[in-house]
């Protein structure tokens, strides 16, 4: 009986601790408004190590499923992680192509933060225009 027992608390704390590893980190939806048409899925980011001061490395394990009818033959988004205060700690870029309409894509993301990541907003990318000041 006391065999059984020890049995079934290990195959319970085993299934426990493999489901507790499947869980995304953040589910995040695109556009956060109206019919999304991209779902962002993060894994829990791991620590690569250290980088200047105190800013350190992370990456992250994205899975990024078209919900839409359409392909999408290009688009760039902006990944911001923020703090347990809700501060903005570091940026990252998502750059999709050529996803046909319901296809899933799996890609890491790799980005520097000033702190550890609690959470995450997607957006749009804005172009980026250099600005020089002086002559060249």
């Amino acid at each position: 009986m006391r065999r059984i027992t020890v049995s079934v608390l290990f195959l319970t704390i085993t299934s426990l601790s493999v489901f507790a590893k499947d869980q995304p980190f953040q589910v995040v939806s695109w556009p956060d408004s109206g019919q999304p048409v991209l779902r962002f899925t993060f894994s829990k980011f791991q620590d690569l190590g250290s980088g200047i001061g105190r800013e350190r490395t992370y990456t992250t394990e994205v899975v990024a499923d078209n919900l839409s009818d359409q392909t999408i033959t290009s688009a760039i988004f902006s990944l911001y992680v923020f703090d347990k205060s809700t501060a903005r700690i570091g940026e990252g870029y998502i750059n999709l192509t050529n996803v046909a309409a319901g296809e899933t894509v799996k890609f890491q993301v790799t980005l520097s933060a000033s702190g550890f990541p609690i959470s995450i907003a997607v957006a749009t990318a804005a172009p980026r225009n250099r600005v020089y000041h002086g002559e060249l």
